[in-house]
């Protein structure tokens, strides 16, 4: 009778266990950082809705981000954690409206 699966799943559940409690540990990333690294792409692109300046409501931003709007995917806590997405939420309500880019109209 062989034990080894057993004791490699029991190996990898405390490996994945450990990764996941180090990346809890980690410190909140800058609501500014997560939004360069995450969101500006697609909402300073055209792609998505521009939300610098939209003045959407924190719990809005926090809905979409977790579940997903239109072709928006959902980001999961292990991507950005609630402290960088209540953060982020509070940062793009406040924020005000991009400046036009030079040679545009506003």
């Amino acid at each position: 009778m062989r034990k080894y699966p057993v004791g490699i799943a029991m190996a990898l559940a405390i490996i994945g266990a450990g990764a996941f409690l180090a990346q809890a540990a980690d410190p909140p990333r800058a609501a500014n950082l997560v939004y360069e690294i995450t969101c500006h792409y697609c909402h300073d692109n055209g792609i998505g809705m521009v939300l610098k300046g939209a003045h959407l409501p924190p719990e809005r931003i926090e809905l979409a981000v977790r579940q997903g709007h239109a072709s928006m995917p959902a980001f999961a806590p292990s991507y950005i954690t609630d402290a960088e997405l209540a953060a982020l939420a509070q940062m793009l309500s406040q924020s005000a409206p991009p400046a036009a880019a030079p040679g545009t109209k506003p």
